[in-house]
């Protein structure tokens, strides 16, 4: 999760130029993807109940995915609208992952009795 982040984040400044955008663009384009997590961390406990970590793993290990290629999609369409879906599915796969990590986390720690 992190290195895919970081990788993002490294490449921002190229997809900027690529798209042409304006500083205030790119901190909208950000916003989106915190607006995208924060809706996922609103509905995350519930949809962590109904299908369990293991399952919300995959499923969000699979909307980060999506969301990374639709963010590489955006700068090679020229597309800032592509961007901004990806960056939104990719905040929301990130807060979905992250909750089920600290819930397994947590299992794990409390089944070895120690952090």
């Amino acid at each position: 999760m992190g290195v895919m982040f970081a990788s993002w984040m490294a490449r921002l400044p190229a997809v900027r130029d690529e798209l042409g955008l304006s500083t205030a663009q790119v901190g909208l384009v950000l916003l989106v993807g915190s607006l995208g997590a924060l809706g996922a961390v609103v509905v995350s406990g519930a949809v962590h109940a109904r299908v369990g970590s293991a399952r919300l793993l995959v499923a969000s290990a699979v909307v980060m995915s999506t969301g990374y290629l639709v963010i590489g999609l955006g700068p090679a369409l020229h597309s800032m609208l592509l961007l901004g879906a990806g960056v939104m599915l990719n905040g929301v796969g990130s807060a979905l992952m992250n909750l089920a990590m600290n819930v397994e986390s947590g299992r794990i720690e409390r089944a070895f009795g120690r952090t």
